[in-house]
């Protein structure tokens, strides 16, 4: 029962939080245990965090926030993955989310959206495993005389400590991979993510990997 308040309330939280991200007003809640924003890059923001919830409960979200549109437009990677620790922490599936939010004009008007990937609903474009989740976007793409001004990526979940094992800490990478070069072969293609000194997207094709670039890792730890 206890579980069960604590999980109701995490996703309670994921839901304001997912609100601030893509809503109206900036993230402001500022007890995030650690902040994994890297540099400024000239055509990205990359923010990777871990958050306590209680009771051994941690969400975690890694947000991609474009500040000048791509050109190439395909199949974006995101990934979050933990570094091995005897499966002291498990995923939960059913909290699973990504998130596309985009903005376009035509000059005069501008229309805009969140798109909601969760797993239930959208199984193909998620690749959730033992050491973490990886999840693809087909990034908004123009459409008769609008532009995308303004475009934003999400993956976020939480995971569950295991109280009975003795870790010490939750050390987790987020990875983010921008497809340069359109890949039909992607389209029965397949990921996975591990944890090999670092978040890594594999693919069953290894082909497919050349039209990707690495564009940001991000880490995060919390001390307990």
């Amino acid at each position: 029962m206890k579980n069960k308040y604590w999980l109701g309330i995490a996703l309670g939280l994921i839901i304001l939080i997912g609100f601030m991200y893509f809503g109206n007003g900036a993230l402001s809640i500022g007890n995030f245990l650690n902040d994994g924003k890297g540099p400024s890059e000239a055509n990205k923001d990359i923010t990777f965090r871990i958050q306590e919830l209680g009771d051994g409960y941690y969400h975690v979200v890694a947000v991609v926030e474009w500040k000048v549109i791509p050109k190439v437009r395909g199949k974006d990677i995101l990934g979050i993955s933990f570094e091995d620790t005897d499966n002291d922490f498990v995923v939960n599936y059913d909290t699973i989310l990504g998130r596309q939010f985009y903005k376009a004009s035509d000059g005069t008007q501008e229309t805009s959206k969140t798109i909601i990937y969760s797993l239930a609903e959208h199984m193909n474009h998620f690749a959730p495993g033992s050491e973490g989740v990886a999840h693809w976007q087909n990034l908004k793409d123009d459409w008769g005389k609008y532009k995308v001004t303004e475009l934003k990526q999400e993956l976020e979940f939480i995971v569950l400590r295991d109280k009975g094992n003795d870790t010490k800490k939750l050390t987790a990478e987020a990875v983010f991979l921008h497809m340069i070069k359109n890949n039909t072969s992607m389209n029965n293609g397949k990921i996975s993510i591990t944890y090999n000194n670092g978040a890594e997207i594999l693919f069953s094709k290894e082909k497919d990997r050349s039209s990707y670039k690495i564009m940001s890792k991000e880490r995060a730890e919390v001390l307990y």
